[in-house]
């Protein structure tokens, strides 16, 4: 589908109030800027897949979530960890100064999830947590997903053995989405994949599979556990 968006996923039926809006990315175009803006780092387009090693890096999804004030809001992505990398995804962008991440690393045999604000242009760590351990082989796909409730931010990695989870105190009114790399140890690849972001209320749905279009919807709790 590449940057041609989808709403509400293909079958997705969802009863709630809002209703369930989804943006899906597959990568598929040759160009990195056709609905993302680099906003630092050397990206490009291949296999399908989003891919940068540069350390500091930034993609944000042109596309914002519908809404005004804080919108919870949720992104869903598969990447490849490597060694000394640290991939982010993140949410509730409104400008390079001020907006919420995930950092994923994996260092000797164990997967990590950090959780950061960037408020003012100010990083500052507001959770972390393991999430997995064994050896990762660079050709797996990780799936990750952050979910921001407007008052908490909650991570998991999909077969790991925790969610991580932080509270948000201060306000968030962006509603666009990014990845990229943050204080990598190395300058290691990174690659993303089957991306997919969109609104979350309290007790708003999300599909069971990104990228399925005829997935049908699953509850999220108001404390962003499922997600």
């Amino acid at each position: 589908m590449g940057a041609s968006w989808a709403m509400g996923l293909g079958g997705c039926k969802c009863q709630v109030d809002p209703p369930c809006t989804v943006f899906t990315d597959d990568f598929d175009t040759g160009t990195v800027e056709d609905g993302r803006e680099v906003r630092s780092g050397t990206w490009s387009i291949g296999s399908s897949e989003l891919t940068t090693s540069s350390n500091n890096s930034l993609v944000i999804f042109d596309t914002e979530i519908p809404g005004s004030g804080v919108v919870p809001q949720t992104i869903d992505v598969r990447v490849r960890i490597r060694g000394g990398s640290a991939t982010i995804i993140g949410l509730a962008y409104t400008d390079d100064s001020n907006y919420l991440f995930a950092r994923l690393e994996y260092n000797s045999g164990v997967e990590t999830i950090r959780l950061y604000k960037k408020v003012a242009g100010t990083v500052t760590q507001i959770g972390s947590g393991n999430v997995n351990s064994g050896a990762i082989l660079a050709s797996i796909q990780v799936r990750v997903r952050l979910c921001f409730s407007g008052t908490a931010l909650v991570a998991n990695r999909f077969g790991g053995t925790a969610a991580v989870g932080a509270a948000v105190t201060d306000t968030f009114e962006g509603r666009k989405a990014l990845v990229g790399t943050y204080n990598g140890s190395l300058s290691e690849q990174t690659n993303f994949d089957a991306l997919a972001y969109g609104s979350l209320g309290t007790n708003e749905a999300w599909p069971t599979n990104i990228g399925d279009e005829t997935a049908g919807c699953v509850k999220c709790s108001p404390s962003c556990a499922q997600c």
